[in-house]
C-alpha cells in the first residue's frame, strides 16, 4: 500500500510508482517552476521533500529497489537538473540506499547522484553549492577481484559532503569521498578518498589538498566576514 502526504500535488510533480509499503511525501508548495519528476518501482522506498523548492529547473528521482530514502530538506535550488538515482546493477540488487540534502544547497547546473548495489548513501550537508556537469557514484557497478586471495576490492562505500562546499564544474565523486565543511572542490576534480579537513581548497585527479585556510561565500557583493 502506498501512502501519500495529504497536502501532496499530483499536476507538479509527477509521481510514477509500482509495489507496496512505499510513501512519498510532497508538501503543496514544494515546487513552481521546478519540475519534479519522481519514479518508484519496488517496495518499502520513503521519498520525502520537505520544500520548498525553488529554481527554474527540474529534479528527477528514480528508485528502482528496496528499502531505499531520499530526503531533501527546506529551501534547495535546482537551476538546471538534479538526478538521483537508485538503480540495480549487475547482480540485480539495489536495496537500503539513503540520499540526504540539506537545506539551501544550489545545484546551479546538471547534477547527478548515482546509487546502486546494496547498502551506500550519499549525504550533502547545508549551503553547498554545485556548478554544472558534477556526478557521484557510491558503486563501481561490476566487481574487481584480487586474483590471489579471490576477495572483492571495490564495494560500494558511502559518499559525504559536509555543510557550505562549493563544488567546481565537471569535479566527480568516487565511492568513498568525503569532503569536510566549509571547502571548495575545484574544476574537474576526481574525489576518491576522504578528506577530513575544513577550510581548504581540493582539486586534481585524484584530488588532493591545494590550499589551507581558506573560506568561501557565494555573493561576490557581500562583505568578507571578520
Amino acid at each position: 500500500m502506498t501512502s501519500y502526504a495529504e497536502h501532496l500535488v499530483v499536476e507538479n510533480p509527477i509521481i510514477n510508482h509500482t509495489g507496496t509499503g512505499n510513501e512519498i511525501a510532497v508538501p503543496k508548495a514544494y515546487a513552481d517552476k521546478v519540475k519534479v519528476a519522481i519514479t518508484v518501482r519496488g517496495d518499502h522506498n520513503r521519498v520525502t521533500l520537505r520544500g520548498p523548492l525553488k529554481g527554474a529547473g527540474e529534479l528527477r528521482i528514480t528508485i528502482t529497489g528496496n528499502h531505499c530514502s531520499v530526503e531533501l530538506e527546506e529551501d534547495i535550488i535546482v537551476n538546471r537538473l538534479l538526478n538521483i538515482a537508485i538503480y540495480p546493477s549487475s547482480d540485480g540488487l539495489a536495496a537500503h540506499h539513503a540520499v540526504s540534502i540539506g537545506a539551501r544547497s544550489f545545484f546551479n547546473g546538471n547534477v547527478s547522484l548515482f546509487l546502486s548495489e546494496q547498502e551506500s548513501a550519499i549525504h550533502i550537508g547545508t549551503d553547498c553549492l554545485f556548478a554544472s556537469a558534477i556526478t557521484a557514484h557510491t558503486s563501481d557497478t561490476h566487481l574487481v577481484y584480487d586474483m590471489h586471495t579471490r576477495q572483492r576490492v571495490n564495494p560500494p562505500r558511502d559518499i559525504r559532503i559536509g555543510d557550505h562546499v562549493w563544488v567546481g564544474t565537471n569535479a566527480c565523486f568516487l565511492k568513498g569521498a568525503a569532503i569536510a565543511g566549509d571547502c571548495v572542490v575545484g574544476a574537474h576534480a576526481v574525489v576518491t578518498r576522504a578528506f577530513a579537513e575544513t577550510n581548504v581548497a581540493i582539486a586534481g585527479n585524484p584530488a588532493t589538498i591545494c590550499k589551507r585556510g581558506i573560506n568561501w561565500q557565494r555573493n561576490l557583493a557581500d562583505p568578507i566576514p571578520d
